[in-house]
């Protein structure tokens, strides 16, 4: 397979679906895993990202050997307002040039495709994440739905296949515990705390294309600490104090980025998506 074959793929592409291929003793198990069980959130916090990996786990020993593999998930589109992909550039199937790899966000269908490649050698038995998976939604239409003040966000992996170095495709077993996030009101879980001592941050628009403004009510930032989806710092910013911050983004690549800010009053971290 290669570039070409992956554009044609892309073209005239159709929904991934249920495989009929068998499930053997060495199919591999597979998980999607979201990074936290719970989130607290702010009322009125604007759109969040919650990020979870694609992994392949449990014992290899027995396992196919895997050249390639491609998933469908299920989601709820009306809480997820954007969906992005990142390959794990340290995957077991090799580093992100030395692969094929691609993803269909399927709105309409309520459904994300997501499948990578070796481009040579032989398949191999190993475990460990092979994408990160970011969902950017609305908390508060999730948390409107659920006046408790406990809110239910989902992902369910529902199934994929493996393919060998010989072409033959095998079923995975999927493996759907920790496929849930809680997002917890902080209003209603407070207890005694007071709110207005916590730091509040905006920031818009977000999603961003060109530039995103930040804006702290009630506190002063002093540095802005850029982060891709994967941890990697890619820039700081030392700030006088402010309390209102502009941040071009035009130069990135499209994806989720992290902004950590430092405020007299402590530490404040949001997910940022470009587009």
């Amino acid at each position: 397979m290669s570039d070409i074959d992956l554009a044609a793929i892309n073209t005239n592409y159709t929904p991934c679906i249920k495989s009929k291929a068998p499930i053997v003793n060495g199919s591999p198990h597979v998980r999607l895993v979201f990074e936290k069980d719970s989130i607290q959130i702010e009322r009125g916090s604007g759109k969040l990202g919650i990020n979870a990996r694609l992994e392949v786990v449990g014992d290899v020993k027995n396992q196919i050997p895997i050249y390639g593999i491609a998933v469908y998930l299920r989601y709820n589109s009306s809480q997820v307002n954007d969906l992005f992909v990142q390959y794990n550039d340290a995957s077991f199937l090799g580093a992100e040039e030395d692969v094929l790899w691609s993803y269909k966000d399927l709105r309409n269908n309520n459904q994300l495709d997501l499948a990578a490649s070796k481009v040579g050698g032989k398949g191999v038995k190993e475990s460990g994440a092979i994408a990160f998976v970011t969902s950017i939604v609305d908390a508060d239409i999730i948390m409107k739905a659920n006046p408790s003040g406990h809110g239910q966000f989902e992902i369910e992996l529902e199934g994929g296949v493996v393919v060998d170095e010989n072409g033959n495709e095998y079923q995975i077993i999927t493996d759907k515990n920790n496929s849930k996030v809680v997002l917890v009101d902080a209003e209603l879980t407070s207890g005694n705390k007071d709110i207005n001592n916590e730091i509040k941050m905006q920031m818009f628009p977000n999603p961003a294309r060109e530039e995103v403004k930040f804006v702290f009510p009630n506190a002063k930032a002093s540095k802005l600490e850029f982060y891709n989806a994967l941890g990697g710092r890619i820039s700081t910013i030392n700030l006088a104090d402010v309390q209102n911050f502009s941040f071009p983004v035009v130069n990135y690549a499209p994806g989720v980025y992290v902004c950590k800010f430092t405020t007299n009053k402590g530490v404040v971290i949001r997910h940022l998506a470009v587009k």
